[in-house]
């Protein structure tokens, strides 16, 4: 599950920079909630 993660983050970033491009405030949106908290996290 941890490249899982990693691709999510990455995608996360991603996101956030293309709505900062537009202006937009990205602090209003929680991109990490939203990208990231469904992966379940196991430790090991």
């Amino acid at each position: 599950m941890p490249g899982l993660l990693v691709h999510l983050v990455t995608l996360r970033k991603e996101a956030a920079g293309q709505l900062a491009e537009q202006d937009l405030d990205v602090r209003s949106t929680d991109l990490h909630r939203r990208f990231t908290d469904w992966v379940p996290v196991h430790p090991r």
